[in-house]
């Protein structure tokens, strides 16, 4: 899996509320062998004082695992302590199924698009 922090986007809140976003974009499986470089850049994104939102796109991701699934839960954990947002974006149909399953799409927030 290739994890990129994206430059920060303009995302557009339900609200109307512009913030600034951290996005980062996997590609790949998110699994044991990977969870841990995804932890580590999106703790560095929470803990940066120049985003307000972290939107993990998962439009590229083709696998998630118990691992996978583990380290979102610490994301949104950890974006919930610093009051930031935290969203998913881009989900495909077999990672929803997993969210589903685990009931995390009731706790995640999930949309379509990573702006707007």
């Amino acid at each position: 899996m290739q994890a990129l922090l994206t430059n920060p986007q303009t995302l557009i809140a339900p609200t109307g509320i512009a913030q600034e976003a951290a996005i980062i974009a996997l590609k790949g499986a998110l699994n044991a062998e990977t969870a841990p470089g995804f932890t580590q850049q999106l703790s560095h994104a929470v803990l940066s004082s120049r985003h307000s939102s972290l939107v993990v796109d998962l439009q590229h991701v083709d696998g998630l695992d118990s691992s996978g699934v583990m380290a979102l839960v610490g994301a949104l954990r950890l974006a919930r302590e610093a009051n930031k947002r935290f969203l998913l974006c881009s989900v495909s149909q077999s990672v929803r199924m997993i969210l589903e399953l685990t009931r995390l799409d009731q706790v995640l927030e999930i949309v379509e698009s990573p702006v707007g």
